[in-house]
């Protein structure tokens, strides 16, 4: 078949959404349950019905983890610098130091200051893609945390 019948096939309006960059935005956005950790697998299944109450006990439950596995009575950016940064972190990953150990501090921090703490204070207007793409986020902040060793632990868990 020649490039010029392709037109012969395809409905003119879906022709323009790919020239728009926006085909799949008619196809709603599905959370991908393969990749989400195991603790907070619960919030996954039932996220639609209530992003935001499941979002922030997204962010709890993280700030729990965290302060449990470490020991360290603080919250928010405090507790993820206390806990993965400084030159004597409570936690660390196998084979990351330096800047990258500096990169994924900041990025726990950036994380809350961004998306939790806005969240926290005023009510949500935000569209499914925007939610889903904050629901990965957290999603990934909880693996980091799962990836990380507690030091002077045995490193096997890593």
């Amino acid at each position: 078949m020649s490039a010029r019948h392709w037109k012969d096939y395809i409905f003119e309006d879906d022709y323009e959404r790919n020239k728009d960059g926006t085909p799949w935005r008619e196809f709603p956005p599905v959370i991908p349950l393969a990749l989400v950790d195991p603790r907070i697998f619960d919030l996954a299944l039932s996220f639609w019905t209530a992003p935001d109450a499941y979002l922030l006990t997204g962010y709890r439950r993280l700030e729990d983890i965290v302060r449990v596995r470490t020991e360290i009575d603080e919250h928010g950016q405090r507790l993820f610098v206390m806990a993965f940064g400084g030159d004597h972190p409570t936690s660390c990953w196998k084979g990351i130091r330096g800047g990258e150990q500096d990169g994924r501090v900041a990025f726990f921090a950036a994380a809350f200051k961004a998306y939790r703490n806005p969240r926290a204070h005023r009510e949500s207007d935000e569209y499914s893609e925007q939610l889903l793409d904050e629901c990965l986020v957290l999603n990934h902040l909880i693996r980091l945390e799962d990836s990380a060793i507690l030091r002077g632990v045995s490193e096997a868990r890593a």
